[in-house]
């Protein structure tokens, strides 16, 4: 929370000092998306939860020599007992300075290429993102006029734990030596192409992350909004995202030491694609045990009016192996269970309406599915814009 108040405050101090040059930009949305009601086939139950209300933000402020981001999610929920409170989370807080055209000084934890952000999921991947949650270090060289980007990392957190320490010497509890983490990137927008790499963890082996992506917007200039992107992943510690499906007892990830994604968008004044899928191409091994190997869904939006969108969304999670992949894990042990893992799908409708260009409103309806487990969601939200 300290980082929050600390961007806020130099988000003031920037645009009180830049005046007309300082570009600001707000999005906020108050919505309920998570499943309500479903049903467990292994208790043989039904369930009923209350679905959190959110309020997600995301205030960026953009100027010549200062650019910073601040977006978070606050919940309203019941926390258990039907006992409900609110609470907050900061989803990202950045800042970079740039005291000459081509250096730029950040604490900034997402420097993303857009091959690694699925627009269906939401969210980003790990594998174009250059940045760190630290010190960033950025070089664009003029005569490229922006168009390369190299980035030199030194990750730390913020809450002064021994955790967050990123140690230079010495030697941690099991009296091994400390290695010093610390990372390198670059990325390259052409007309036709755009590619990043990433080294995350270079001399820490157990964390070691490599990183690339490679994208071609408009279809190497032959097809408008036609856009296609790859991104490839390596984590020695075999993590990956585990809430591509998400509708209480019906949950689907993947995981896996190396992972691969795509990622095609087409929009047109009448309609919209958006297709996104990524795999493990690993062997098994802990967590990927336990998380299905592909995961893929296709968006199709169509623009009825103009103000009026509907939105049919579908994805599914399947496991290439089949076979011993279900279990448990009890914090210490992974124990597998015999059982196959089971596809999960996931369906869904919704609707969107513009009211004025500053505001619209959504509804939909969703459902998941996997073995005999299902669960519901009706998402209503509210976005405002500026």
């Amino acid at each position: 929370m300290k980082k929050l108040f600390f961007v806020l405050a130099v988000f003031a101090l920037a645009g009180s000092l830049t005046f007309a040059e300082t570009e600001i930009s707000f999005y906020n949305k108050v919505y309920m998306e998570d499943a309500f009601w479903g049903h467990d086939d292994a208790a043989d139950e039904n369930i009923k939860k209350f679905s959190p209300v959110k309020n997600k933000f995301d205030f960026q402020l953009a100027s010549e020599k200062f650019d910073a981001e601040v977006k978070g999610i606050i919940y309203f929920a019941d926390w258990g007992g039907e006992t409900y409170g609110f609470t907050g989370e900061l989803k990202d807080a950045w800042v970079e300075f740039r005291p000459i055209e081509q250096i730029g000084i950040a604490f900034r934890e997402n420097i993303v290429a857009w091959p690694s952000s699925l627009p269906i999921y939401d969210d980003d991947l790990k594998t174009g993102n250059i940045g760190s949650d630290g010190f960033t270090a950025l070089f664009r060289p003029s005569p490229l006029n922006g168009a390369l980007t190299v980035a030199a990392t030194i990750p730390f957190g913020w809450d002064l734990t021994t955790e967050s320490i990123n140690y230079v010497n010495g030697e941690n509890e099991l009296g091994e030596k400390n290695k010093f983490n610390f990372g390198l990137g670059a990325a390259y927008t052409h007309d036709y192409f755009e590619v990043s790499v990433r080294a995350a963890n270079i001399i820490n082996n157990d964390k070691r992350e490599l990183g690339a992506t490679i994208g071609f917007p408009n279809l190497f200039g032959a097809v408008e909004n036609l856009n296609i992107g790859f991104g490839y992943e390596y984590n020695k510690a075999g993590d990956g995202y585990d809430d591509f499906i998400n509708y209480l007892t019906v949950q689907a990830g993947v995981y896996g030491e190396n992972l691969l994604d795509a990622v095609v968008t087409y929009e047109t004044d009448k309609f919209a694609v958006s297709a996104e899928a990524v795999t493990n191409f690993s062997e098994d091994t802990n967590w990927s045990n336990f998380t299905h190997d592909l995961y893929a869904a296709l968006e199709f939006d169509l623009h009825a009016t103009e103000k009026l969108t509907l939105a049919f969304t579908g994805k599914i999670a399947t496991d290439f192996t089949n076979d011993d992949k279900a279990g448990e894990y009890d914090g210490t042990e992974f124990t597998l269970s015999g059982e196959t893992l089971k596809n999960a799908y996931m369906a869904g409708i919704g609707a969107s309406f513009d009211i004025t260009e500053h505001h619209s409103v959504g509804a939909g309806f969703e459902v998941g599915l996997q073995n005999k487990n299902y669960g519901f969601a009706v998402p209503v939200s509210w976005t405002y814009t500026y």
